[in-house]
């Protein structure tokens, strides 16, 4: 340790000897202290520690002649995943007065736990889906004490640019003592055969929690910022940076690098898990009522259908239909408030066993949705009685909930307005574009819908833009594929006020398990003709199949009722996968707009409360260098239910999407009402994993 300190200058030794007066006085351990790269960790070194499980941070740091924005989220306990993207450079000609901005993936995996000695063990990659400006991987372990951290790890890549020795895994085999250099091409490539190669280097560092809000780091880099040099000076190996949490949910930090940059950075994070407002602030349920021969009270003979009819609908549920034998009643409810169906399921059971004539023993509640009954689900009555005034938790209620399909025919139309209308402000966004990374548009649309009948009618969108930076975007398509997508920005600039759809729509049941769905007319904002579905999604199985077919015709840039010379034919197989915990898989494989075939493969999780964060790749057979720049179509998305977010019942949400950038290859065509976004959350999987609203 006498050589590193001696590369100390003055001013260090007083850093240094704060911080030794920090680490000596304080007792709190902080929580969820991030690095400059939006990832738990010290300054801008990783560590072992993993943030909570399902926590989501959007983290923006910066210092002169760079900047990174990161979404980080904590996929499952040990796994964390990020995008970033960061501007490098000065006085350039890309937004901003940047030389460069560059795209990147990291994910790491916490495979050793801390024990009561031994410390936690992590193992990550940078910037393994990119140009390579980052890339590096590297292994670390964490070790803590009261309120300090301890780690040390060993770096590969860039991670490897100071301080350099050759490789120990050399002794394994002689290949991990080179790094080829990397090809960075377009960029988007997975190069596996670098990982762990090259030279290693020793990197580490302490965290110290000065209390229950701010933290103290210092690190030793093995970073050298060689790809920096003509605007960054490392002039040490030596980083240093204090965190202060204003909240649960927000940080800054300030730091100084190298002895060279200060710089600066902020952390929001958001934990589905924990509601902005507790458990809600909706009003509680009709209180149950047992049969009157259970309780001594007065026998009801029928059904007060009318006072039944009246209290639902006062809680936005609406009673379609009802059909009732000697012990069974069967009502068909249409969900017009609650997000969550188990929720909506709980109150409509808890309401009808008040009203229902005392031979009912079965209840039967039938969702309704898009006028397609998705599911039907059947309990006991005195079975109702009893888990209500048990302490059993809510899986024993789920096993007592017979969960099934069903193929009723309901006419709504005879029941609500033929014609429905409004005007609502709307909200878009492009982000990441080298040359304008944040366009947007403020503006007004108009929709409507005519119901010929619960399962046919005609939409349609106008919208008019009011404030809009669309013309930033001079990017001119260079795609050699059909420019299904690259020339978004021509559809954005020339088509305000326009169509973004006009459709006939009809949705069915082709058996109890089976749905489709036709849709004809001007599909989105660039694509009109005819689109086919079918889907096979029984209500108590945790995958389906579907199939849908697209015959479509690019559409003019003004969004009017013009069409271009492009046509063709596009449709895919899908299967869908729900696994326990919230986790869901989809693959969809066939052809894409740009007539290229391949496959898509998302996987996403979804919490109680209704949050969904996720990510898609596309391969298809367009050669990397064909496709441009990215050299696949990737993305993220996240979902936030407003009800999460207010507190109050609501089944609007909040959708966001992180594309690196648009290209032509792996495009699909962007229909609504796909079946299985309608018909999955009021299936068992949605219900099962939502069973505690049953009585909320």
């Amino acid at each position: 340790m006498g050589l590193v300190f001696s590369a100390f200058q003055p001013w260090w030794r007083n850093v240094f000897a704060f911080l030794f007066w920090v680490m000596a006085s304080s007792s709190f351990a902080g929580e969820n202290s991030f690095n400059s790269y939006g990832q738990i960790g010290l300054v801008e070194m990783p560590t072992a520690e993993s943030a909570p499980d399902g926590l989501i941070t959007l983290s923006q740091s910066y210092f002169d002649g760079t900047l990174r924005t990161t979404f980080t989220s904590q996929i499952f306990p040990r796994l964390s995943a990020s995008f970033r993207c960061a501007g490098h450079g000065k006085n350039g000609e890309q937004a901003l007065g940047f030389s460069n901005w560059d795209r990147s993936f990291d994910v790491r995996f916490r495979f050793i736990d801390e024990g009561n000695v031994t410390p936690a063990f992590a193992i990550g990659l940078k910037d393994f889906i990119g140009t390579g400006r980052y890339s590096s991987e590297y292994i670390v372990a964490t070790k803590s004490h009261k309120n300090l951290s301890f780690s040390l790890g060993l770096g590969f890549g860039r991670l490897a640019s100071y301080g350099g020795f050759s490789n120990p895994l050399g002794a394994l085999h002689q290949g991990f003592k080179v790094r080829e250099n990397r090809e960075s091409g377009v960029g988007g490539e997975i190069e596996a055969a670098q990982w762990f190669q090259g030279n290693a280097a020793i990197f580490g560092g302490i965290k110290m929690g000065a209390s229950d809000r701010l933290d103290a780091k210092l690190e030793y880099s093995n970073d050298a910022y060689d790809l920096e040099q003509s605007y960054f000076e490392q002039s040490s190996p030596w980083n240093v940076s204090a965190q202060y949490r204003l909240s649960d949910t927000f940080s800054l930090g300030v730091a100084w690098l190298h002895g060279s940059k200060a710089a600066l950075s902020a952390h929001l994070s958001l934990d589905p898990k924990s509601p902005a407002n507790g458990p809600g602030l909706e009003l509680t349920p009709t209180p149950i009522s047992p049969r009157s021969e259970n309780t001594g009270g007065p026998h009801r003979k029928e059904t007060d259908i009318v006072n039944l009819q009246k209290v639902l609908s006062v809680d936005g549920l609406f009673l379609k239909r009802i059909e009732q034998s000697k012990n069974t009643v069967k009502l068909s409810i249409e969900n017009t408030k609650y997000r969550s169906n188990i929720q909506a399921l709980g109150r409509v059971f808890q309401t009808a066993s008040r009203f229902l004539a005392d031979s009912v023993d079965f209840i039967t509640v039938e969702l309704v949705f898009e006028g397609l009954v998705t599911s039907s689900v059947t309990v006991h009555r005195d079975k109702l009685t009893e888990l209500a005034l048990s302490t059993a938790p809510s899986s024993d209620l789920i096993s007592h909930l017979e969960i099934k399909d069903a193929k009723t025919d309901i006419d709504l139309v005879a029941e609500q307005a033929r014609l429905s209308w409004g005007i609502a402000p709307y909200l878009e966004y492009s982000l990441f574009d080298p040359l304008a990374p944040i366009m947007g548009e403020v503006g007004v649309k108009f929709t409507s819908e005519y119901k010929f009948s619960s399962a046919m009618s005609v939409q349609g969108e106008i919208r008019k833009s009011i404030f809009n930076n669309y013309n930033a975007n001079t990017r001119v398509s260079d795609s050699v594929l059909p420019r299904v997508r690259s020339e978004s920005n021509l559809y954005n600039q020339q088509g305000d006020p326009g169509i973004t759809s006009l459709t006939f729509q009809s949705l069915n049941k082709l058996s109890p398990n089976t749905y489709s769905r036709l849709t004809f007319g001007y599909l989105e904002e660039m694509f009109a003709g005819l689109s086919g579905e079918i889907l096979w999604k029984p209500a108590d199985e945790n995958w389906g199949l579907g199939v849908e077919i697209n015959h479509v015709a690019q559409r003019d840039f003004d969004q009017s009722f013009g069409l271009r010379d492009y046509r063709t034919t596009t449709g895919h197989v899908s299967a869908y996968f729900d696994f326990q915990e919230g986790y869901s898989a989809q693959i969809d494989v066939g052809q894409y707009l740009a007539k290229d075939k391949g496959g898509t493969f998302t996987f996403a999780r979804e919490f109680g409360n209704g949050w969904r964060v996720g990510g898609y790749f596309t391969l298809t057979d367009v050669p990397f260098e064909d496709f441009g720049e990215g050299s696949f179509d990737k993305g993220i998305f996240l979902t936030i239910p407003l009800d999460w977010s207010h507190g109050q019942p609501s089944r609007a949400t909040s959708q966001i999407n992180i594309v690196p950038i648009s290209r032509d290859g792996g495009a699909r065509l962007n229909v609504k009402n796909r079946l299985y976004g309608l018909v999955k959350d009021a299936h068992k999987p949605a219900l099962v994993r939502e069973a505690a609203r049953f009585w909320k």
